[in-house]
């Protein structure tokens, strides 16, 4: 047996005691990503130039479970962005 199927067998058993993904969480998830793909495609739309890197990465941090919870944080990085920029 070569070292490549040894080390993905070993691999394979690691993670074969992890518990698998919640509704809720595989939900999350897939919200995060469709949400993050769609500001890389609105980033590069509007500012072809730019650094579209920046818009997904605020969806990661900003999209939480529940819609509420998500405009609460998306308020607080903009209040934060608005207070950074005043003060530089």
């Amino acid at each position: 047996m070569s070292k490549s199927h040894s080390t993905l067998r070993s691999f394979c058993s690691k993670v074969s005691h992890i518990t698998p993904l919640t509704r809720c969480q595989s939900y999350l998830s897939a919200k995060t990503a469709i949400g993050a793909g769609v500001a890389w495609a609105v980033a590069q739309v509007v500012e072809p130039h730019g650094r579209p890197y920046f818009a997904p990465i605020a969806v990661v941090i900003i999209v939480q479970p529940t819609i509420s919870d998500s405009l609460s944080r998306a308020f607080q990085r903009v209040i934060g962005v608005i207070l950074g920029v005043a003060t530089s």
